[in-house]
């Protein structure tokens, strides 16, 4: 697109030479080949044609440019935000609440259990059991050295988010569209043999995907293998230290909306330059 754009700038441009070419046509050339006095009346016919026809190729360029300028201020918006943040607890003493060390990320962490809804009468909702925030949880989630369990080093290498006794629920303030997530467990094979899934939920309580993990396996990776929209909660099971937590989060579409609404002003005031130029005439 900015390409074209470019494009036809240029041909704005050559536009504007072939201009001054054509201008001189035929009866200009007689004028001034049967006496170098019509040399000053050929002059006053052929500058306000070419004075007009710059103008306006002067006009059409603007506008170009103004177009490429609101173009690049989509693409800029379309990639801001999309960078992943990779968060490896490094930064609070061990023992740390988990919180402290993810303040203003936008999400938070709590022990989880699986729990369904309950009815007005305290009775549980079939069907309606999924990873939520443990009402009776006896602490908060921290932030340890996996050496203090003998875990062995934390991958990134000093804390981990401790997960070996309860699992543990990341909450976003609100549903995010996720263009990739990463999380490397501990060092250990201590963990349960078999496989074990990380839940991303939707607000309901929804499973939207499953992505396995291997806790036997010293330093595995679980990664997201693409995009996954409208992610409330994401569950970590128990049974392992979790580090080096990546999140790439897709910017809102209140970011597009602001550039759009820029691109749209730009051409409201070409639209009132060329009105009040109109008036001029």
């Amino acid at each position: 697109m900015l390409g074209r754009l470019r494009r036809s700038a240029r041909e704005a441009s050559e536009a504007f030479a072939d201009a001054a070419l054509h201008a001189r046509d035929g009866r200009v050339r007689a004028l001034v080949a049967k006496s170098p006095r019509n040399a000053r009346v050929v002059a006053g016919m052929v500058r306000p044609e070419l004075q007009g026809k710059g103008n306006e190729m002067r006009r059409s360029l603007t506008c170009v440019r103004s177009w490429i300028a609101g173009i690049s201020l989509l693409a800029v918006a379309g990639g801001a935000g999309a960078t992943p943040v990779v968060f490896s607890f490094d930064g609070v003493a061990s023992g740390s609440a988990a919180n402290d060390a993810v303040t203003g990320s936008g999400f938070r962490f709590d022990l989880a259990a699986l729990l369904p809804l309950l009815d007005a009468f305290g009775d549980p909702i079939p069907g309606t059991e999924a990873y939520r925030v443990d009402p009776d949880a006896v602490d908060d989630v921290r932030v340890n050295d996996p050496n203090s369990r003998l875990y062995g080093n934390a991958p990134s290498p000093v804390n981990a988010l401790d997960g070996i006794d309860q699992g543990i629920l990341l909450t976003f303030e609100s549903p995010v569209d996720l263009a990739s997530f990463a999380v490397t467990l501990d060092l250990s094979t201590f963990g349960f043999p078999g496989s074990f899934d990380i839940v991303f939920q939707n607000a309901n309580g929804a499973a939207l995907s499953l992505l396995p993990t291997q806790q036997s396996v010293a330093g595995f990776v679980a990664s997201l293998a693409g995009p996954l929209a409208g992610v409330a909660s994401i569950y970590l099971p128990s049974g392992a230290f979790y580090d080096n937590l990546t999140l790439e989060v897709v910017p809102e579409p209140g970011t597009f909306g602001l550039a759009a609404l820029g691109l749209a002003g730009l051409a409201a005031a070409n639209r009132r330059a060329a009105e009040r130029r109109r008036g001029r005439r």
